[in-house]
C-alpha cells in the first residue's frame, strides 16, 4: 500500500501543492487513510516532499517542482525546520500558558490539573519539544495505545525532527542513546529499564499523562531520581487520598490550577450543559432505614469528635477516622462503626428501587436516538439498571463486569457506529470506552468527591457545538444528605457557569423536558416502536423474544422550567406496604422536591422487578404462635434475616436489615420471637445495649443454646487471644452449629476492629 499511496499523495500534490496532512487525508478518501498514515509517509518520504513555509499545520509540496503558473520559477528548498520553530507553530490557550509558566517557575515540576477536552495532552506536548530542544531526553508515560497514537500525531506535526524511540525491539546495552523521547503504556513500562536506563537517560523529563489511571506498580516502576522535570497531567487530583498526599505530591511537586469547568466556559473550550436535578422519594421500608443510618451516623460523629478528638474539617476527619479505625479498642470500635454507617446509608441512596424505576420510565425512543452513560455505586446496582434497559429493547452495556477482550472490543464498535446507545458504568470508570456520541450524563450514585465528579463529567462533556445542550442529570433522595439543597460540594457549585439552565423537578417532569428537550411530538410514538424493533444489545447473550412494553408515561406533567420560574409535575409510584403493616401511601421527608398544584392523578407504572422470596427462605418456625399480625411479619422478617447470616447475629445486624431504628424496639421483637421458641439472645455486656441472637432448630435444648450464646459473648468480649481460643470455644458448644467465620466477624465487630485483622 506504501507505495500506491506515495504516487497517490504525489499526483495530488502536483495538482493542488500546499496541502496539510487532514487535507491530503480527506482529499483521498482511502478506506483506512487518515492524518497519522498520511504524515508518516510523508516525514519518511523526505526526497519526495517538503514542507512548504512556516504554518501550522505544516503544508506540503513536491521536491524540486515548480508551483503552478510559474513553470521557470527555481525552487526554493527550505532549511529543516527547528524546535524553535516548531514552539511557535504550536499556539497555546491562555490556561496553557499559564500552567506552563508557573511549571517552569517551580523548577519544571508539577501535577497540573485541566478538565476533560481543554488541551492537557498539547500542554504537555509543548513540554517535550522545549525539553527536545534543550537536548533533554523525555519519557512520557500514558495509559493505552489510544492515547499513545494521539501524542505520536501530536508529535509528528509540531515536531517532525524529534526521533521517537520504538517499543518493538531491545535496545543494546552500552549503545549511546539515539532517540529524544520515549513514549511508553501501562502495560508497557516494564521496558522502562531497556529504553531508557539510567546511564543512557539522566537528567531527563518524565511525563504522565492522565495521573487518575494508574496503579501503584506502575508508579513503582517510573518515580526514578534519572528524572529531574516531572509534569503530571490529572482532569482533578485527589487531594485526600492517602497515595496522592504521601507520595505523588512529593515526587512531582505542587498541584497547579490549569482549566476547570469555569475557565473552560469563560475560553469558550466547552458548550454550555442543563443541569437537572431529579428528585425521588424513598419506600416505607427504605425510609426506616435512612433514618436509622442517619441516626446511627450523627451520634457515631459526635462520639469520634467529642471524646476522641476527630478535627472538624471533613477532610481531616476522614483521614483521623481512617487511621483510627485500624486500631483496637472502643475508639477503633467507634470508627468502624461511622465508617460501616457511611457507607451501607451511600448503598442505600444509590440503589433504591425508585432510581432504578426511573430509568425504567425514560422514554425507549429518547435512549436509544441518543447516546448516554449512566453511573453507578456497585456492580449489582449497574447490572440491575443494565437489565431494565435491555428487557425494553434498549441496546445497552455495561462495564460491571470483568469484560474480555471480545467484549470490550464489541462495546466500543458499538458505541461508534451507534449501534449501541446506553452505557452503564458503576463507581470505578473505564475511561478506555469512549462514549464519543454521549449527550446525556445520568447520576444515580452521588460523587463522593469533587475528583469523583470531575472524572465522570469527563466522559461526558465535549468540545464542538449541537443543537441542543448536553443534560446531567443528578438523581437523588429527597431530604436526604444527597439532595442539593443541603449537599455543600454541589454539581452546580462543580460545573459553575458551564451549566447555562438549572431545573429542579421530579421523574414526571423530567420526562416531559426530555420530550421537549428532544424535540419529539405525541405522534413520534409510532417511530420509537420501529427503533426499539431493532432489539436490545446484550453482551452476554442476544435478546430474543417479545419485548415488555414501555412504561406509559404520565399524560399530563408541566414542562419543567427553571428553579425560579416554575415547580416540578409530580411522579406518583405504585404503592408498597409498609414494613409495620401501616397503610400504603408515599413517604414526604423533609426537604423533598415542592408539589404543584392538585392537577389529574397520573401513575407511571414501575417496570415489574422480581421480589425476594421471603417465604422460601423462611427458617422452618415460620408459622406464628402468638402476636399481631403485623409483629408476626416482622419476626418472620428477622428470622430469614438470622438464617441468611448463619442462625447467629448482631441484634444490630438484623436491625439494620430489616429496618428498626431503635434497640430497644428490637429487644421487644426478640423477647417475642425467643418467647415463641424461634430464637435465644443473650446481652452483649458492657456499655453495649446490643444483644447476640441464635437460631433454634426444631427439639432444640433451649437451655444449652442460652448457655451457648452467653459463651460466645464472652468470648468475643473478653478473650485475650480470641482466634487462638476459638479452638476451646468449639469444644465448649459442642454440637452447636455455629459458622467459624460469623464468629470471627462478630468478634471483630464487638472489638471495633476487622476479621483482617483480628487474624
Amino acid at each position: 500500500m506504501g507505495n500506491e499511496l506515495t504516487d497517490q499523495i504525489v499526483d495530488l500534490l502536483r495538482a493542488q501543492p500546499n496541502l496539510s496532512a487532514p487535507e491530503i487525508a480527506e482529499a483521498l478518501a482511502e478506506p483506512g487513510v487518515n492524518r497519522s498514515v498520511v504524515n508518516r509517509l510523508l516525514y519518511a518520504e523526505w526526497a519526495i516532499f517538503e514542507q512548504v513555509g512556516s504554518m501550522a499545520p505544516p503544508r506540503w509540496a513536491l521536491k524540486n517542482y515548480p508551483p503552478p503558473g510559474r513553470p521557470d520559477a527555481p525552487t526554493q528548498v527550505p532549511a529543516p525546520p527547528t524546535e524553535a520553530s516548531h514552539r511557535e507553530q504550536l499556539s497555546l490557550r491562555a490556561w496553557q500558558r499559564r500552567a506552563l509558566s508557573e511549571w517552569t517557575r517551580n523548577g519544571r515540576k508539577g501535577i497540573v490539573e485541566g478538565v476533560g477536552s481543554t488541551g492537557k495532552t498539547v500542554l504537555g506536548v509543548q513540554a517535550v519539544i522545549e525539553a527536545v530542544s534543550a537536548n533533554t531526553p523525555a519519557v512520557v508515560c500514558v495509559a493505552d495505545e489510544v492515547v499513545r497514537a494521539q501524542w505520536l500525531d501530536e508529535l509528528a506535526e509540531l515536531a517532525p525532527d524529534c526521533r521517537v524511540a520504538g517499543l518493538g525491539s531491545n535496545p543494546r546495552q552500552g549503545v549511546e542513546r539515539t532517540w529524544q523521547v520515549a513514549i511508553v503504556t501501562a502495560s508497557t513500562v516494564a521496558r522502562l529499564r531497556q529504553i531508557a536506563s539510567p546511564t543512557q537517560c539522566s537528567n531527563a523529563l518524565l511525563v504522565v499523562d492522565d495521573l487518575d489511571r494508574y496503579g501503584g506498580g506502575v508508579f513503582a516502576q517510573l518515580l526514578t531520581d534519572q528524572f529531574t522535570s516531572r509534569l503530571a497531567l490529572t482532569r482533578a487530583l485527589d487531594r485526600d487520598d492517602q497515595a496522592v498526599r504521601s507520595r505523588l505530591l512529593p515526587y512531582f511537586g505542587p498541584a497547579i490550577a490549569g482549566c476547570d469547568y469555569p475557565t473552560a466556559h469563560a475560553q469558550a473550550l466547552l458548550g454550555p450543559i442543563t443541569v437537572i436535578q431529579v428528585g425521588v422519594e424513598l419506600d416505607a421500608k427504605e425510609r426506616a432505614r435512612l433514618t436509622h443510618l442517619d441516626s446511627l451516623v450523627d451520634r457515631e460523629y459526635d462520639t469520634l469528635v467529642d471524646s476522641y478528638g476527630a478535627p472538624g474539617k471533613p477532610a481531616e476527619f476522614q483521614t483521623f477516622v481512617d487511621v483510627l479505625a485500624t486500631g483496637r479498642g472502643s475508639g477503633a470500635h467507634h470508627a468502624n462503626r461511622y465508617l460501616t454507617a457511611v457507607a451501607d446509608r451511600a448503598t442505600l441512596l444509590a440503589e433504591c428501587r425508585a432510581k432504578t424505576d426511573l430509568i425504567g420510565a425514560l422514554p425507549a425512543e429518547i435512549l436509544t436516538e441518543t447516546q448516554s452513560i449512566i453511573f453507578t455505586e456497585r456492580p449489582v446496582s449497574a447490572s440491575q439498571v443494565h437489565h431494565a434497559l435491555t428487557a425494553r429493547g434498549i441496546p445497552a452495556a455495561t462495564t460491571a463486569t470483568t469484560l474480555t477482550a471480545a467484549q470490550r472490543t464489541a462495546i466500543i464498535e458499538g458505541l461508534r457506529d451507534r449501534s449501541l446507545a446506553v452505557l452503564v458504568e458503576q463507581r470505578v470508570l473505564d475511561p478506555t470506552i469512549p462514549v464519543p456520541g454521549a449527550e446525556i450524563a445520568v447520576l444515580l450514585a452521588r460523587h463522593r468527591n469533587h475528583t469523583q465528579l470531575i472524572q465522570r463529567l469527563g466522559r461526558v462533556l465535549r468540545p464542538g457545538k449541537s443543537n441542543r445542550k448536553q443534560l446531567v442529570l443528578n438523581v437523588f433522595v429527597a431530604g436526604s444528605v444527597e439532595d442539593p439543597s443541603r449537599d455543600g460540594a454541589s454539581l452546580e457549585t462543580s460545573v459553575g457557569p458551564l451549566a447555562a439552565e438549572t431545573v429542579r423537578t421530579d421523574p414526571a417532569g423530567l420526562i416531559t423536558f426530555l420530550r421537549t428537550w428532544h424535540g419529539l411530538t405525541p405522534r413520534a410514538g409510532a417511530r420509537s416502536e420501529a427503533l426499539r424493533a431493532r432489539g436490545g444489545h446484550h453482551l452476554s447473550a442476544p435478546q430474543s423474544g417479545p419485548k415488555p412494553q414501555q412504561p406509559a408515561a404520565p399524560k399530563s406533567a408541566q414542562t419543567p422550567m427553571p428553579e425560579s420560574v416554575a415547580e416540578p409535575a409530580r411522579f406518583q409510584q405504585a404503592p408498597r406496604p409498609s414494613v409495620s403493616g401501616s397503610a400504603p401511601g408515599p413517604a414526604t421527608a423533609p426537604g423533598s422536591v415542592p408539589t404543584a398544584a392538585p392537577a389529574p392523578t397520573t401513575v407511571s407504572e414501575p417496570v415489574p422487578r422480581p421480589e425476594p422470596a421471603a417465604e422460601a427462605a423462611a427458617p422452618h418456625n415460620s408459622v406464628l404462635v402468638g402476636g399481631s399480625d403485623s409483629q408476626g411479619e416482622e419476626i418472620a422478617e428477622l428470622l430469614t434475616e438470622l438464617t441468611r447470616l448463619g442462625q447467629i447475629a448482631t441484634g444490630e445486624e438484623v436491625g439494620d436489615l430489616i429496618g428498626y431504628t431503635d434497640p430497644g424496639d428490637l429487644r421487644i421483637l426478640a423477647e417475642s420471637a425467643a418467647r415463641d421458641e424461634q430464637l435465644v439472645f443473650a446481652e452483649i455486656g458492657g456499655d453495649s445495649d446490643d444483644l447476640l441472637l441464635l437460631g433454634t432448630a426444631p427439639h432444640t435444648d433451649l437451655q444449652r443454646m442460652r448457655a451457648a450464646a452467653t459463651r460466645i459473648t464472652v468470648w468475643a468480649n473478653s478473650s485475650e487471644d480470641p482466634i487462638g481460643a476459638m479452638y476451646e470455644l468449639m469444644s465448649d458448644l459442642d454440637g452447636i452449629s455455629v459458622p467459624p467465620h460469623r464468629l470471627v466477624q462478630i468478634a471483630a465487630f464487638l472489638r471495633g476492629t476487622t476479621p483482617k485483622a483480628l487474624l
